[in-house]
């Protein structure tokens, strides 16, 4: 007997189709961000944002020199 069960996870149907480009998006504004505040660093600890579906920061403190 076929499993027709569409679970959530890194593939299948209900993988999001705008995930690759969310990723993309962050490396280059994290490589961007670097190049500009080299000494950018994490000044506190992140804070998540509660969710059943997604893992997400909602804050992260950073320092740098302008």
């Amino acid at each position: 007997e076929a499993n027709h069960h569409a679970g959530f996870g890194p593939g299948g149907p209900h993988f999001c189709l705008g995930a690759s480009l969310a990723r993309r998006e962050m490396a280059v504004t994290m490589t961007e961000c670097l190049r500009a505040f080299p000494d950018m660093e994490v000044s506190g600890p992140p804070r998540k944002t509660r969710s059943n579906f997604l893992h997400v920061l909602a804050e992260l403190p950073v320092s740098y020199t302008p």
